[in-house]
């Protein structure tokens, strides 16, 4: 996801550990995710999927982040919380291009670990004994595949939203395209609802959560929109640009 804080503020409420040279901040509230699933499963099984979409996540995150810092960004950080995560980063003068790319990674190696496992899975070449690893492996693999999927919704503050915003500003100017964008966002999150109806029709929860999801992209600021000049005078613009781009989601601020 897309959602969260540089990480520059850490707190008791939150744990930061490396990978390699890049921070991963956790924050208290993944434990939310336990307890809602213990509503419907065991607490140790619970725990297990928890722990396996912990590590989704992250591995999506690293999809950013690393081709981020390939391209030359700074201060890349990751951030984890309830329900997925935000890569931030200074692009430092980063293309279109190269952002597309960016916001596509993270999706790209969750499918591309997580499908071939999904599939095994499915057709019983994944043989793992039921058990505490089984839940790991499987809240893992269901994560980082399904995760990618949706993730990859030309919907804003989700990685496909800004994909399609950099898409478009190779052609049109930036504040336009995150314009275009969200009236996009509002058609394919109206989509996601019907289809979450379709196919879930017991699960208010996934409508919840997407419109929620929606309603953070369609009715945040225009980060490209240029502020009146007194405002610029007032309130001078940072040298970071403040495009968030996912979790679970990616933000370039």
């Amino acid at each position: 996801m897309l959602f969260g804080s540089t990480g520059r503020n850490r707190s008791v409420s939150s744990m930061t550990f490396m990978v390699g040279s890049i921070p991963v901040t956790t924050h208290w509230s993944v434990l939310l995710v336990v307890a809602i699933l213990a509503v419907q499963i065991e607490l140790r099984a619970a725990i297990g999927w928890t722990a396996g979409f912990l590590a989704a996540v992250v591995l999506h995150e690293l999809g950013h982040a690393l081709l981020a810092k390939r391209f030359g960004a700074g201060e890349v950080r990751i951030s984890v919380m309830v329900f997925g995560g935000v890569t931030t980063f200074i692009p430092f003068g980063m293309t279109h291009g190269k952002r597309f790319l960016v916001s596509a990674a993270g999706s790209a190696i969750g499918i591309v670990v997580g499908g071939p496992l999904y599939w095994a899975d499915r057709f019983g070449s994944l043989s793992i004994p039921p058990g505490d690893l089984q839940n790991v492996v499987r809240g893992f693999v269901l994560s980082a595949f399904f995760w990618g999927v949706f993730n990859w919704l030309p919907m804003l503050p989700l990685d496909g939203g800004h994909m399609l915003v950099h898409a478009l500003a190779l052609k049109l100017h930036p504040s336009t395209a995150h314009t275009v964008s969200r009236a996009v966002s509002v058609l394919a999150a109206t989509g996601a609802v019907v289809a979450a109806q379709a196919y879930f029709p017991d699960s208010s929860f996934l409508t919840i959560f997407i419109v929620i999801i929606a309603a953070q992209g369609i009715f945040a600021p225009n980060p490209y929109r240029v502020p009146p000049a007194q405002a610029r005078v007032e309130s001078p613009t940072q040298s970071e640009d403040p495009l968030s781009g996912i979790g679970g989601d990616m933000s370039d601020s």
